[in-house]
């Protein structure tokens, strides 16, 4: 009986000991096919600094990496002749990645998506320039969407056409950006864009342009100059324009500047939306604030410094 007895706790255990090796099998082929995933992502491996490869990077999952190049000194280089569908850099779901290197893009594929894309509480951090001259399957955009979502951006723009923030996303531009060519910065549905420095903008329209039926959109620059060459028409150098059917926008310690005497500093064309000037400087403009349609509030703004027979605050329908 005794003999029994321990064969049958003998094999009870032997039993338990498959169930556990099995266990253990399928956990190490789970963990094998997550580094997979990562890998495949090219996000790098590192705990604090990773190398990735010249293809399109993907960080989620709320890790926070430095990238830098697998090349060593020489720059990310990401070609998307092979990598139609996706966005040459995608940041999302928590992630904080800061890329080191300069980043060009070229190729033809991509889908129509932008060259970057931050979405749902992702952070990126752009050290040095980027380049999207030679991209032409995609749009030369960075888009930020949804709030806790931001980049930072502290090189040169060489390409892009639009720099996008929507639905309460960020973008910083920092000290190192001094200008933004024939790029244009967009608010919409809610959004923050932050001057860390002083910006000269070149394009077709608005310097910074806010759009969208609703959510909050903020233009933050203490002390910071944002001076527009406005040369598109009809605009002739408007510094701020927001459309729309509704919505909030505020603008809080900035120096609006023209530097040809011509176009508007504040423009609000927006049926019910209202926009807040708080600390504000307008100078060179042929017209300070123009509110055809909505409202324009001006609190503690320190001056409007007009051409000669320039208008301080004009309006159609609206208020100012």
């Amino acid at each position: 009986m005794w003999v029994m007895v321990m064969r049958c706790v003998f094999k009870h255990h032997v039993y338990l000991c498959v169930v556990s090796t099995a266990l253990m099998a399928g956990l190490s082929l789970i963990t094998s096919h997550t580094s997979k995933a990562y890998a495949d992502q090219n996000c790098g491996s590192g705990s604090v600094v990773g190398t990735v490869n010249n293809e399109p990077i993907v960080c989620d999952g709320g890790v926070t990496r430095i990238l830098n190049s697998r090349s060593g000194g020489k720059d990310i280089n990401i070609n998307m002749d092979k990598h139609s569908g996706k966005a040459a850099v995608t940041v999302k779901d928590g992630a904080n990645i800061t890329i080191l290197k300069k980043l060009k893009v070229t190729g033809s594929k991509g889908g129509g998506l932008p060259v970057i894309k931050v979405e749902r509480g992702g952070a990126l951090t752009l050290n040095e320039d980027v380049d999207v001259e030679g991209a032409t399957g995609m749009q030369k955009a960075i888009v930020v969407d949804e709030s806790g979502s931001s980049v930072t951006l502290n090189g040169v723009l060489k390409g892009f056409e639009r720099v996008q923030v929507k639905n309460g996303g960020m973008v910083v531009l920092g000290e190192k950006v001094t200008g933004i060519e024939k790029v244009k910065v967009k608010i919409n549905d809610g959004g923050t864009v932050t001057l860390n420095g002083n910006v000269t903008f070149n394009n077709d329209e608005a310097g910074i342009k806010i759009e969208g039926s609703g959510g909050t959109a903020n233009v933050i620059g203490v002390g910071r100059t944002m001076t527009v060459n406005g040369s598109g028409s009809g605009s002739d150098g408007v510094g701020i324009q927001m459309d729309g059917a509704g919505g909030t926008a505020s603008v809080v310690g900035l120096n609006i500047k023209n530097n040809g005497g011509t176009g508007t500093g504040v423009d609000v064309q927006s049926g019910t939306g209202t926009m807040t000037l708080m600390g504000v400087e307008i100078s060179e403009f042929r017209v300070g604030v123009n509110a055809n349609k909505g409202t324009v509030k001006l609190m503690g703004s320190r001056r409007l410094r007009l051409r000669m027979g320039g208008r301080g605050c004009g309006w159609g329908n609206g208020e100012c």
